[in-house]
């Protein structure tokens, strides 16, 4: 009767480990799961920042050139550019926000029909954290402001001087020398390399809080590995029990065999 319930206990031993490693498994599976989902679910926040960061640079460059060669192409570019980051033109269907190179090549793409939203409103949906929204949201600004200097020497480089911009202007300086000082003077670089400055904080803040939900899950996943080997080591220990006493029972049955036999 006593072995009876030490192979019952035994037994029940051995399956329940077995159910808990199962258990186990699945836990530490779900918790990859969440670990896949912290990345995937950043990754837009990722290409948001790009965007903002990448579409200002273009608009640097379109002006430029629009300065330097006076070639119409680039003042569309450029006003392009704004319509798609504003949302008063479809987004085309290129991912990653890198459409704005597209446009110098293939107009099809650059005008394909995708969604009309503008960068910020993508930015207020995204679900940043408040400390991350907020420095977004002064990149934007800072942005907007070298936009608007950059409007005024698109206008000025075609002729178009305001009663202000003309006070601007230097003795015997041109629309095109106006144009090109003032995208390059301290004060134009100094917001550049604010917005620079601004954009590399917010991503250092995105790696931060991005690697701190990710090595949360992976100190769980851990736990979860050490107790799995616990697990396994007692079901060792149990399945040694088990074939120990089969063995055991084995050799009772033989020794029985051999008495009846003599």
């Amino acid at each position: 009767m006593k072995d009876k319930k030490i192979k019952v206990l035994t037994w029940g031993c051995f399956i329940s480990l077995w159910l808990l490693l199962g258990v186990q498994v699945h836990l530490l599976d779900q918790i990859n799961q969440k670990i896949d989902m912290v990345y995937q679910e950043r990754y837009p926040a990722y290409l948001l920042v790009n965007e903002l960061r990448q579409s200002t640079f273009s608009l640097m460059l379109f002006t430029r050139q629009y300065i330097e060669k006076h070639d119409q192409k680039y003042e569309q570019y450029y006003h392009d550019l704004i319509a798609i980051r504003t949302g008063e033109k479809p987004r085309p269907k290129e991912s990653e926000g890198v459409y704005w190179h597209y446009g110098m090549v293939d107009k099809n793409i650059l005008y394909g029909a995708g969604q009309q939203i503008s960068l910020h409103a993508l930015i207020e949906a995204n679900h940043f954290s408040r400390e991350e929204l907020a420095l977004l949201q002064k990149a934007e600004k800072l942005a907007d402001t070298l936009s608007s200097t950059e409007e005024i020497a698109i206008d000025v480089s075609k002729g178009i001087v305001t009663v202000d911009n003309q006070k601007r202007l230097l003795a015997g300086e041109s629309n095109k020398e106006f144009s090109a000082r003032i995208i390059n003077d301290d004060g134009y670089e100094q917001i550049k390399q604010s917005f620079i400055k601004t954009l590399n904080k917010m991503i250092d803040l995105l790696d931060e809080h991005t690697n701190a939900r990710a090595d949360e899950l992976l100190y769980q996943k851990e736990v979860i590995r050490a107790a799995s080997v616990f697990t396994i080591s007692l079901l060792g220990m149990n399945l040694f029990v088990i074939t120990s006493s089969l063995f055991q029972r084995k050799r009772r049955v033989k020794r029985h065999r051999r008495t009846i036999s003599s």
